[in-house]
């Protein structure tokens, strides 16, 4: 199944309709819809506008980008997660997604390396979202 047939789901989950009642806003019956949800068909334009047309996000089904129609809290949420850090998108999409609480890794933390000079002795390492590893050496050569 690939991704824009999860995105389909998660929409009609995010509006809390069945099969049937999501199909109807597009104007196709259960069938037709769980056809576009499988992948086995995809849906025709017609189809993408009136679900447009009912406040369904074809954007984000298509690209997976959000439109601008977004709800105020889903607008804040989204103006947060951009603007954190990776430790704490990272836990956030740990508690929103339910294969990040078993345990597998949903954003990769960015590798920062952390240099300092203190009479001679330098500190390098890499910080992740897991853990945090300190390599400390001597003095410099010069």
């Amino acid at each position: 199944m690939d991704a824009k047939c999860l995105r389909l789901i998660a929409e009609r989950e995010r509006l809390k309709l069945n099969q049937t009642e999501f199909g109807a806003l597009g104007g196709v019956a259960r069938s037709a819809q769980s056809n576009y949800e499988s992948g086995t068909r995809a849906p025709d334009w017609d189809y993408l506008a009136r679900l447009h047309d009912e406040g369904v996000d074809v954007a984000f089904v298509l690209t997976g980008a959000p439109s601008a129609k977004l709800a105020r809290d889903e607008a804040e949420l989204l103006t947060a997660f951009r603007t954190a850090d990776a430790v704490l998108k990272s836990a956030a999409l740990r508690v929103l997604l339910p294969h990040a609480a078993a345990g597998q890794s949903v954003v990769s933390a960015p590798t920062q390396t952390i240099h300092g000079d203190n009479n001679g002795q330098q500190v390098g390492g890499n910080v992740t979202a897991e853990r945090q590893t300190f390599i400390v050496g001597g003095k410099r050569k010069r």
